[in-house]
This record gives structure tokens, C-alpha cells and sequence, in this order.
């Protein structure tokens, strides 16, 4: 087998830093600072309560907390910052990977839907499934 060279890497990996330098700062420090001069921050999050760690179909979840509480934890932003949360709900639900439906479409609609909302399931081997829009599950505070 053969092994890596230490000092090649090292440097190769230098170099990205290097590129990426001016982008990397203290986060936390940056977001206070925002909220202390009175500037507006808005945080997107991609995912469901349901896919939440700690709030969700567990074990079909996410590795963090994808809540609205879920972006204080990870900016350092304390909760008095908050003064709105907006949830947006699409008309189905989708799932990649493994986890439970409570209602399921035809694969025909299935497939439509994901072509017609240009889902990444579409990648060979990739399962991605929709199902029709569960109020139930909508309902679920995003806290």
C-alpha cells in the first residue's frame, strides 16, 4: 500500500487557506456586533422540525437541530435576539433517504413532482420520495 506525503499535503492545504482567508472570521462575534449596531440578520434553515434531532421522526433525522432554536445554537446569537420566525411550507413532502409517510403519492406522481421542483433525487441510487402535504406534521411548532 502506499502511504501520503505529509509535507504535500500540508501544503496543498495551505494554499486553499490561503484562498479561503479573507471569508473565515469569528461568526458569533460578527453576528453580536450586527445585532449591536442595529442591523437586520435573517436565517434560512433548510429543514423540518421532523428532521430536527432532538424534535423529530427519530432515527430519520438530520445529525442537528434544523428548528428555529436550532440557528441560535449554532451563530451564538442569544434568544432575546429573535423578534420573528417565519415557517414556509411546500404543498408535499419530500424525504431522502429512509423514514416513514404517513401517505404516499403513485410513483407516477412521485416522479413528476420531482421533476417538476428540480429535486436532487434524481440522482441515480438516490431514493426521494414525496407524499401529499401531512397538516398534522405541518402543524409542529418550529420553535
Amino acid at each position: 500500500m502506499e502511504g501520503f506525503s505529509f509535507d504535500s499535503l500540508y501544503q496543498e492545504y495551505l494554499d486553499y487557506a490561503k484562498k479561503i482567508k479573507k471569508y473565515v472570521c469569528n461568526t458569533t462575534l460578527l453576528l453580536n456586533e450586527a445585532l449591536k449596531a442595529k442591523k437586520r440578520i435573517m436565517f434560512e434553515g433548510a429543514q423540518g422540525t421532523l428532521l430536527d434531532v432532538d424534535h423529530g421522526t427519530y432515527p430519520f433525522v438530520t445529525s442537528s437541530n434544523s428548528t428555529a432554536g436550532g440557528a441560535l445554537t449554532g451563530t451564538g446569537v442569544g434568544p432575546t435576539n429573535i423578534d420573528k420566525v417565519i415557517g414556509v411550507v411546500k404543498a408535499y413532502t419530500t424525504r431522502v433517504g429512509e423514514g416513514p409517510f404517513p401517505t404516499e403519492f403513485s410513483k407516477d406522481l412521485m416522479d413528476r413532482i420531482r421533476k417538476k421542483g428540480k429535486s436532487s433525487a434524481q440522482l441515480p441510487g438516490v431514493r426521494g420520495d414525496a407524499a401529499g402535504l401531512t397538516m398534522c406534521w405541518s402543524s409542529m411548532p418550529s420553535w
